[in-house]
C-alpha cells in the first residue's frame, strides 16, 4: 500500500511539472528571412566618384581621422534607390555622391546613392 501511494505521488508530483511547463510556455516568435540591409544598421558616406558600373561604385572620400582621402569600392545592390538621376546609367565620374551603405558578406554594399 505504502508503494502504491508512493507511486501515486510521484506520477502526480510529474503530472504537475508538465502541466505547469504546458501552461507557461510562451510561443517563440517566428523569424522569417528579411534582406541584410534589415538586418544589418546602415551607415553612410559621401565622396566623389571615380567610377562606377552597374555591379560597383568606386568614390574618393575623405578620412577625418587620417586627414587623407581614400578610395573605396561598394558594391551595388540589385535594387539600390537612385535619388537626383534615373538610374545608375546615369551616376557618372566626377559626381559628387552621398551613399547609404550595409555591410553583406563582409563588403559595403550600396543600397541607395544621391547624386548631388
Amino acid at each position: 500500500m505504502k508503494k502504491f501511494f508512493f507511486t501515486m505521488s510521484l506520477v502526480l508530483g510529474f503530472s504537475l511539472v508538465l502541466s505547469q511547463t504546458v501552461l507557461f510556455a510562451q510561443d517563440e516568435p517566428a523569424v522569417t528571412a528579411e534582406p541584410a540591409e534589415v538586418l544589418s544598421d546602415s551607415q553612410f558616406t559621401y565622396g566623389t566618384v571615380i567610377s562606377v558600373d552597374a555591379a560597383t561604385i568606386k568614390i574618393s572620400e575623405y578620412d577625418f581621422e587620417t586627414d587623407t582621402s581614400e578610395d573605396v569600392t561598394y558594391d551595388v545592390s540589385p535594387d539600390v534607390k537612385c535619388e537626383n538621376v534615373d538610374s545608375m546609367k546615369d551616376v557618372k565620374g566626377g559626381d559628387e555622391v552621398e551613399l547609404e551603405y550595409v555591410m553583406k558578406d563582409g563588403k559595403r554594399t550600396a543600397i541607395s546613392i544621391y547624386v548631388e
